[in-house]
């Protein structure tokens, strides 16, 4: 047996663990591919252009700075815009960017001109396939895989402003983009990532924009979930989305929960600063009452700015109430400028309130 150059079996059966509802896993990982570009040292065009910078430079970042899991991100909500023909923007120590100064459909003409990308030659797609082939490869793991989910990806080709103002002044055609994106560019993308790793745990659909505050339950419930359950229809329930906010501008916190819970009925995760509001002690009782994996995000504001006794509490709380339920600690989006002192104290403090005996 070929021994993997990036040793995370720890961490991997600590998560087997958790998800198993085995009290004391506790799991942490964080989404940190801005911060692991920084670590790299590579410019933002090659880190994210290049599968082998983005793998390597995730997984030595994880190692170095003792996570549990690797987590491989990327600019996850580029992909299928990109391969569309939406022109990416890249920046010195940030994300890459669509550039929404230019949409690629402003009206049906532009919709009827487009297109349904090849996975395996459009745009980064294969640079995906190559990824997650090289994670497999260097960690003996497959990674999850990513997608963006129909909502986010139209406001990525349209602008987000212009898709809310058509679904006032015209949401018959802004449903038949979101229906187009989500049959013709989304599906046969994660159709193609799936055949090529059977293995491939779960999709991570990313729907940052369809959170709220940015669009209100109603829409959510009339522009997003339906979508998103369409590509369930299509691809299967791996695929799930677990990444809105907005927990705090709910209504009703349970009824916002179940919300999400029909986009990802297996996983509920809830992130600061929402979480911190809302309080992680209601958001596990939900969870433990549905028999779901409860993942809690701690703030990457507070990670980055401090103060670290204040970064050291939050953890313990978020432990705390983690503790018993089928639980994972999830650091938000460690960024470029993220003080390395800080991703160190926040690592140690891990393992100090979940009782490691180091740290």
């Amino acid at each position: 047996m070929t021994v993997p150059e990036f040793d995370f079996e720890a961490g991997f059966k600590r998560l087997a663990e958790a998800l198993a509802g085995q009290a004391g896993a506790l799991p942490f990982t964080a989404q940190m591919h801005e911060f692991a570009m920084a670590q790299s040292g590579l410019p933002a065009k090659q880190f994210y252009g290049e599968p082998e910078a983005l793998v390597r430079g995730a997984l030595s970042a994880a190692r170095d700075f003792g996570f549990d899991l690797p987590n491989l991100g990327w600019d996850v909500y580029n992909i299928e815009a990109e391969a569309l023909g939406q022109r990416v923007v890249y920046f010195d120590d940030l994300t890459p960017a669509c550039d929404n100064a230019a949409p690629l459909i402003a009206e049906a003409a532009d919709l009827a001109r487009l297109k349904p990308p090849d996975p395996e030659t459009a745009g980064r797609m294969p640079h995906v396939l190559e990824t997650l082939g090289r994670y497999r490869e260097l960690t003996g793991h497959p990674a999850e895989a990513g997608c963006c989910a129909p909502f986010t990806c139209v406001c990525q080709l349209m602008g987000f402003e212009k898709v809310v103002r058509h679904m006032f002044r015209n949401p018959a055609f802004l449903k038949e983009v979101l229906s187009f994106v989500t049959e013709e560019v989304i599906a046969p993308y994660v159709k193609t990532l799936l055949a090529a790793f059977p293995e491939t745990p779960s999709v991570a659909a990313a729907d940052a924009l369809s959170s709220l505050p940015f669009l209100s339950e109603d829409m959510q419930a009339e522009y997003s979930i339906p979508y998103i359950e369409r590509l369930r229809e299509l691809v299967g329930d791996r695929v799930a989305v677990n990444n809105w906010w907005g927990d705090a501008h709910a209504r009703d916190l349970d009824t916002y929960l179940e919300s999400k819970l029909r986009i990802s009925p297996r996983l509920l995760k809830c992130q600061d600063p929402d979480l911190d509001k809302v309080g992680p002690e209601a958001v596990r009782k939900f969870a433990v009452a549905r028999d779901v994996t409860l993942v809690l995000g701690v703030d990457n504001n507070l990670l980055h700015k401090g103060p670290v006794a204040e970064i050291e509490s939050r953890i313990e709380r978020y432990l705390q109430a983690g503790d018993g339920a089928r639980f994972v600690l999830y650091f938000c989006n460690l960024g470029a400028q993220t003080p390395v002192e800080h991703v160190h104290a926040a690592v140690a403090a891990v393992r100090r309130y979940r009782g490691d005996g180091n740290g």
